[in-house]
This record gives C-alpha cells, sequence and structure tokens, in this order.
C-alpha cells in the first residue's frame, strides 16, 4: 500500500467588523471586514500553488466568509463544522 501525505493548513478568519487589533471574538458572530477579505485573498494567493483538495471551517460567518475567498481560488465550497 502507498504511502500519501496529507498537509493540513491551519488559518484564522480575517479581520471581522469592529473587531479591534489582537482582539479574540470568541463565539460572537461577526460578519468580515473589507481589510478581512483583503488579507484572506491574499492567503489565497499565498496557497495558489499547493494542491489544495478540501477548505474546512468553522460556521461562523467571518470564518465561512474567510473560508468562501479561499476556497474559491481553489473552485472549492467550504465545509462547515460544527466542531471548529
Amino acid at each position: 500500500m502507498p504511502i500519501t501525505e496529507t498537509r493540513i493548513f491551519l488559518i484564522r478568519h480575517g479581520e471581522a467588523e469592529g473587531m479591534k487589533p489582537g482582539a479574540f471574538l470568541g463565539q460572537t458572530d461577526l460578519p468580515l471586514s473589507a481589510a478581512g477579505a483583503e488579507t484572506m485573498k491574499g492567503v489565497a494567493e499565498t496557497l495558489s500553488r499547493m494542491p489544495i483538495g478540501r477548505v474546512y471551517t468553522s460556521p461562523l460567518l467571518r470564518c465561512v466568509q474567510s473560508a468562501a475567498i479561499v476556497g474559491e481560488a481553489f473552485g472549492l465550497s467550504p465545509i462547515a463544522h460544527e466542531g471548529f
């Protein structure tokens, strides 16, 4: 049986609306800010040469929005999982 390699990239969501630098929002469900969306586009560009097969996300709005931006670069829809 051949050995296969799996890489997992853990990426924090982009900046959320009303979020102060360095703050953690916990379960507060805020949308992604314009700056956060731009950051996630940069993340997608950085990962563009990697073989990304799936994008998983927390169901929080800012996380889903971030994952959608990254997933779009690979033609993937994010998969929300309550455990994240």
